[in-house]
């Protein structure tokens, strides 16, 4: 056997290096002789020692090798270049005792793959385990190898901090060249150090199903193997999994290797067909299988923890096989299956539309067995922007369509993002495709202003509050559409977007007024009338200051219920005008109030009466004053003055100065039980309404 390759159809493959013996004779380690010339891999430096006097380990020594001093080891490959011993991947893993040394950082992959990663076209994975004293390094290319007159090449610079005083003997393991020679074939560069031979311990590989000579290949640290073997004969889209045996017995054995794969999917087993090896024979061409990860035509994307275990039966002198004997499981390994039927996706907007004016965005994904495609396309833009709806899933054509509605001017760059699927034999890539969607528009300013710059809360006076928008651009052009309004204090509006049905309040939709061109082309304006609200929330203490801000948006809608934004087909802003935002404040004027109301006594029996007072307080501290008016009374939630005499209360002064009271008697009924009884505050000229409430026990 000269050279193991690979066909162009690459592949998932992993040796499991298996040595097989006699059932008298003891597993060992001879290594697999290389086929080819090996390279070498050295780490240096060799020797490092130091002498450190006591009683610190840290200092006191005579080459500064003491505890908390750092050093570097870098390994070499040698031996490499030519037309087959070019570098297109590696991997390696410092031992180390982790008592003495622990390692710091990995600092470089060399300068070739370093170069490679600060272009994005090489995939790391470095591990540092310091509880084990193992440092984990791979790379893999995603395009160029080495040149073929590299002959060395730097691989690797790690820093370690010295932990304590002792000996520590470092050593290469699990290292691994691979050779790329284009068009999907990789091969192994057989490599030695200073220790033993390597025996292609080490390496995962991961590639696209299905099977193409664009895949990615990748490799990161596992305690796996890896081998390549003449692939013509195997199916695309099946993972291979590929065993060597080797026989160092006295007798002929029959082998096989049973791969058992656990996943998300459930369990399942595979394995090799039986082979018989003479005596010292090596399986060069390894034993394989195979797994179809797409049972039924669906993928099975994820990750498959994998077991290889070794069978063998000795074939006695009179031909006879011996009992079947389960070799040792050997390490696991795992493999993830990926989407990969590659798909592209284009994406086309129209019309050209303005600010706020939707655009149909249609996005097209395309593959080679679009009868089998699914999933779901969204949606994103470098402006500020709308997709109803965010997503779409593609139809048997491959396409789905949203509206979007632009929110500024300019080119906004809109981007169309393809999910991928699992349908078919082997899933679906994602991708994606942008467009540009230019998008018009006039800048705008909006004005408000509110006279009276007064409003007094208890009696609700209002206040007129004008918008003007004005276009500002060199051209202007009247102004269309509507304008939000808002308030930082409770408050009504007139007009306003809803009406009350059948004592059910409008929920909060924020009012909105129409624009109207003005005398000045360019300029638009409508009006509302703000009035604050009679309670607490309208107003502040007086004596701290209490503005109302007035905040004002065009052509924006907040409607709730739906999500955030919502913008009908064209009635907000106009197809030109881009959006603006302005405010003002209103002073607002009135006191607050606290009602809280006793009654005594707080438990009596059916028919019998209670006093109930109740007591309302100006909450100003600064400068409180005297609270009139009146006070309804009811029970249980209702505003019934039933059972109370009389049935409302008026206010009189106490000695304290923005504290009045008023007392009413109260019959209790024929209930008994646990009543609420209420007492609602009517407010008068200076000072908001407020609601108190106790509660009355009722026996029998």
């Amino acid at each position: 056997m000269n050279k193991i390759a690979l066909d162009r159809k690459l592949k998932t493959l992993l040796l499991i290096p298996v040595i097989l013996l006699s059932a008298v004779a003891v597993l060992g380690t001879t290594p697999v002789l290389p086929v080819f010339a090996t390279a070498n891999l050295s780490i240096s430096p060799a020797v490092l020692s130091d002498t450190c006097l006591p009683p610190s380990p840290g200092s006191g020594c005579t080459n500064g090798l003491g505890v908390g001093a750092m050093f570097q080891y870098t390994v070499i490959a040698s031996g490499i270049g030519g037309t087959t011993g070019t570098v297109f991947a590696y991997q390696f893993e410092i031992h180390y005792n982790p008592a003495i040394l622990q390692a710091v950082s990995v600092d470089s992959f060399g300068p070739f793959f370093d170069a490679l990663l600060g272009s994005g076209n090489a995939i790391p994975v470095s591990i540092i385990d310091n509880a084990n004293g193992i440092v984990s390094m791979a790379v893999s290319s995603t395009g160029p190898s080495t040149s073929s007159l590299t002959t060395t090449l730097r691989i690797g610079n790690v820093t370690f901090s010295v932990a304590g005083l002792g000996r520590s003997d470092q050593s290469l393991q699990n290292a691994i060249l691979i050779h790329n020679s284009g068009g999907g074939v990789i091969t192994n560069i057989p490599a030695t150090t200073a220790d033993a031979l390597f025996s292609n311990i080490g390496l995962f590989g991961r590639a696209d199903f299905p099977s193409v000579s664009s895949g990615i290949r990748m490799a990161w640290p596992e305690d796996v193997t890896y081998s390549i073997a003449l692939d013509n004969s195997f199916t695309p889209g099946i993972v291979d999994f590929f065993g060597n045996v080797n026989s160092t017995g006295t007798l002929p054995v029959v082998a096989f290797i049973r791969f058992t794969l656990t996943s998300d999917f459930g369990t399942f087993v595979r394995q090799t067909t039986t082979q018989q090896y003479g005596p010292g024979e090596v399986s060069v061409v390894p034993q394989f299988t195979g797994y179809d990860p797409a049972p039924g035509g669906t993928l099975q994307v994820g990750t498959f923890d994998v077991q290889a275990q070794v069978f063998y039966q000795q074939v006695n002198l009179d031909n006879s096989l011996g009992q079947l004997t389960a070799g040792k499981t050997i390490k696991s390994f795992h493999f993830v299956v990926i989407p990969s039927n590659p798909t592209t996706t284009a994406l086309s907007c129209s019309p050209l539309t303005g600010v706020n004016r939707r655009t149909l965005c249609t996005a097209v994904v395309g593959t080679s067995d679009p009868q089998h495609l699914t999933g779901m396309v969204s949606f994103g833009s470098s402006v500020a922007g709308i997709f109803k709806p965010s997503t779409c899933a593609v139809d048997n054509q491959g396409t789905c369509s949203v509206f979007f509605y632009p929110r500024s001017a300019g080119g906004a760059t809109v981007t169309a993002t393809y999910s991928g699927d699992t349908g078919g034999k082997t899933g679906h890539g994602a991708s994606s495709g942008s467009t540009t969607v230019t998008v018009t528009g006039h800048p705008t300013t909006t004005v408000v202003s509110c006279s009276p710059g007064t409003v007094n809360a208890p009696t609700r006076t209002t206040s007129a509050c004008t918008v003007t928008v004005t276009d500002t651009s060199s051209t202007p052009e009247n102004v269309t559409g509507t304008v939000t309004f808002r308030s930082t204090k409770s408050s009504f509006w007139d007009p306003i977007a809803c009406t009350g049905n059948a004592g059910i309040p409008c929920p909060p939709i924020l009012p909105e007024c129409t624009l109207s061109p003005t005398s000045v082309t360019g300029v638009s304006s409508c009006t509302v009338a703000y009035r604050p609200n009679r309670n607490n929330a309208a107003v502040c203490n007086p004596s701290a200051g209490c503005m109302a801000t007035i905040s004002v948006s065009y052509g924006v809608s907040n409607v709730p219920n739906t999500g955030g934004f919502f913008i009908p087909d064209g009635g907000l802003g106009d197809a030109i005008h881009l959006t603006s935002t302005g405010s003002t404040t209103i002073f607002v004027t009135g006191h607050q109030t606290k009602t809280s109301v006793i009654c005594s006594p707080s438990a009596i029996s059916v028919n019998a009466t209670t006093t109930c007072t109740v007591t309302v307080t100006d909450t100003d501290s600064a400068n409180p004053m005297n609270v009139t008016g009146i006070v309804l009374f009811g029970h249980d939630g209702g505003l019934s003055p039933r059972g109370f005499s009389p049935d409302f209360c008026t206010l009189s002064f106490t000695s304290v100065i923005g504290i009045s009271t008023c007392s009413v008697t109260f019959t209790a009924s024929p209930t008994a039980g646990t009543h609420t009884i209420f007492a609602r505050y009517r407010g008068d000229s200076t000072h908001v309404r407020t609601t108190g409430t106790t509660t009355l026990k009722v026996t029998a």
